[in-house]
C-alpha cells in the first residue's frame, strides 16, 4: 500500500520536472538564443516543434504608448499557451500526462481522508482479533464488496472513483498489515467474473452461493471439512422453478431473469432458527425463506427470514460434516444468504448484527467458545452512519 502511494508520487513529481525542462529548453532557445543572439544549431527546430512563426500577441487596433501592465500579462499567457500547448512535440503523450497528474491531484486529498477514515476502524478489528486468539480461536474477516468494488478489480473502474470501495480497499491492507487473515471476495468475484446485483445493490443469490464456496474452502485450513460441491451452482435446484409468477413480477419491473439457487445437500435436512425467542423447525426453505412481502426494493427481493437484527441461531440437525462444530459470523445484510449456505454443510452459525446486539459480543464469545469467529462487512459499512457501530466490537 505505502509503496503504491510513493510510486504515485515520483512518477508526479518526474513528470513535473521533464515537462518544466521541455518548456524551459523552448523558452530558452526562442527568447535567448534566436531572438536575442541571432544563433540557430542543429537541433533547434526539433525543440521548437510546431511552434508558430511569430509567437507575439496579434497586434490591437490601437496601440497605447508607455507600459501597460495588462497588455503585458495578456503578453506572457500568449506566450505561455504557444510554447506549452498543442505546438509541443508529443502534445497528446504530454496532454496525457498532464490529465494523469492532474486526475491524480484532485484526487489525493479524497484519497487521503478515506486513509486516515479507516484508521480507527482498523484498530479497532485489530484489537477484536487479538482478543478472540488470545481466547485460542481463529479469526477471519471476509469482506464482501459492492459492484463497484469488483469492477475496480476487474480493471473498469479505479479505487479513486469510489470512496466506499477505496476505504474498504485501505482497511484490508491494514489488516494485511497486522497479519489477519482476510479474504477479499471482490477479487474472487472478479476472477469469476460475477457483477450481477440486483436494484437493492446486494449481490444475487449465485453470487452468495460462489462466496460461501470461497469462505467454505477457506475455513477447511483450519480444520474444518466443507464438502466445496455443496456450493457448486451445478448442484442446486431453483426455488423459482415452481413460481413463475414471482419470477415475472420481478421481470417486469427490473428487467432481469431472478433465480435462487439451493443446494441440493440440504434435501431431506431439518434446520431450525432460533430468534430473539422464537424458535422455528422444517426443511430449508420452510426455515430460511419465505413468500416475499416485497419484488423490487427490498434486499434480495424479501425472500430471507433472516434480517440485521440482534442475534440468529442456525442449526443443521443432520449435518455429517463439521459435526459439533459452531461458527461466530459478525455480519450485516450481505451475510444472511452466504449464512444460509454455510449451514448447509455445518451443525451450528451463530449471526450478530452488531449494531443492535445490546450484549456483549466477547461475552458471548467466552459463553459459546465457537470454533471460529468471522466478521463479514460489505464495503457499504464505511457509510458514516454505520461504521461506528459496526466497527466497536464491545
Amino acid at each position: 500500500m505505502k509503496l503504491y502511494r510513493y510510486l504515485d508520487v515520483f512518477f508526479i513529481c518526474l513528470a513535473s520536472i521533464i515537462l518544466c525542462m521541455f518548456v524551459c529548453a523552448r523558452i530558452l532557445v526562442k527568447e535567448v538564443l534566436i531572438d536575442k543572439c541571432n544563433l540557430t544549431f542543429a537541433g533547434a527546430e526539433y525543440i521548437l516543434y510546431d511552434l508558430n512563426t511569430t509567437i507575439e500577441m496579434p497586434a490591437s487596433e490601437s496601440e497605447e504608448q508607455g507600459f501597460d501592465i495588462e497588455k503585458t500579462v495578456e503578453e506572457c499567457k500568449y506566450k505561455l499557451t504557444a510554447y506549452t500547448t498543442s505546438a509541443m512535440a508529443f502534445n497528446r503523450e504530454i496532454d496525457s500526462v498532464v490529465n494523469y497528474i492532474d486526475t491524480k491531484l484532485i484526487n489525493i486529498p479524497a484519497t487521503l481522508s478515506n486513509i486516515r477514515y479507516v484508521l480507527e476502524p482498523s484498530d479497532h478489528v485489530i484489537d477484536f482479533a487479538g482478543f478472540v486468539k488470545e481466547a485460542d480461536i481463529p479469526f477471519l474477516y471476509v469482506s464482501t464488496p459492492n459492484k463497484d468494488s469488483v469492477l475496480c478489480r476487474m480493471g473498469n473502474e479505479t479505487l479513486y472513483e469510489h470512496e466506499l470501495s477505496e476505504r474498504n480497499w485501505y482497511l484490508l491492507q491494514n489488516l494485511k498489515e497486522a497479519g489477519i487473515d482476510v479474504i477479499d471476495l471482490a477479487q474472487d468475484l472478479a476472477d469469476a467474473e460475477m457483477t450481477k446485483y440486483d436494484v437493492s445493490n446486494h449481490w444475487f443469490p449465485e453470487n452468495a452461493l460462489y462466496a460461501a464456496g470461497v469462505v467454505a474452502q477457506s475455513l477447511n485450513q483450519y480444520g474444518f471439512e466443507f464438502d466445496l460441491s455443496v456450493f457448486d451452482l451445478n448442484n442446486t435446484t431453483d426455488y423459482f422453478e415452481d413460481k413463475e409468477e414471482w419470477e415475472k413480477i420481478i421481470y417486469d419491473n427490473t428487467g432481469y431473469v431472478y433465480s435462487f439457487p439451493i443446494p441440493r445437500a440440504v434435501d431431506n435436512m431439518t434446520f431450525t432458527l432460533e430468534h430473539e425467542g422464537t424458535i422455528t423447525e422444517g426443511a430449508y426453505s420452510e426455515v430460511f425463506l419465505k413468500v416475499p412481502d416485497a419484488y423490487t426494493e427490498a434486499a434480495y427481493h424479501g425472500l430471507s427470514v433472516v434480517s440485521n437484527s440482534t442475534l440468529y441461531e442456525f442449526h443443521n440437525l443432520n449435518t455429517q460434516n463439521n459435526k459439533g462444530k459452531r461458527i461466530l459470523i459478525i455480519g450485516d445484510s450481505y451475510n444472511w444468504i452466504l449464512s444460509d449456505y454455510l449451514i448447509a454443510d455445518i451443525e451450528y452459525i451463530d449471526v450478530i448484527h452488531n449494531a443492535s446486539y445490546s450484549e456483549s459480543i466477547r461475552g458471548y464469545i467466552e459463553k459459546t467458545k465457537p470454533d471460529m469467529v468471522l466478521v463479514i462487512y460489505n464495503d457499504a459499512e464505511f457509510v458514516e452512519i454505520y461504521t461506528q457501530q459496526a466497527f466497536e466490537f464491545d
